[in-house]
């Protein structure tokens, strides 16, 4: 349990980092906001939940062809974090 508060800290952190990437779409920069208000508000449910829904609203952005391999790489590490939380 602790273990995945930590992580869920870290993808936080890590999803804040992205966000302070001038390089980074809008499009994207909103995408993010709206994740990590899935992942800070308890009221969306179990941390299990929450996690999936983010997972899933980030692997969409990564087929995006017209997103920068960097920002895509640390999309992508961001959602190797999430996947890493367990119930």
């Amino acid at each position: 349990k602790k273990d995945n508060q930590e992580k869920i800290l870290k993808s936080i952190n890590l999803t804040d980092s992205i966000l302070k990437n001038h390089t980074v779409p809008k499009s994207i920069k909103n995408l993010l906001k709206e994740i990590l208000s899935i992942l800070r508000d308890e009221r969306n449910g179990e941390i299990s939940v929450r996690v999936a829904n983010a997972i899933s609203l980030l692997e969409s952005t990564t087929q995006n062809p017209h997103i920068q391999s960097h920002i895509r790489t640390n999309i992508w590490q961001l959602i190797s974090t999430l996947e890493s939380i367990r119930e």
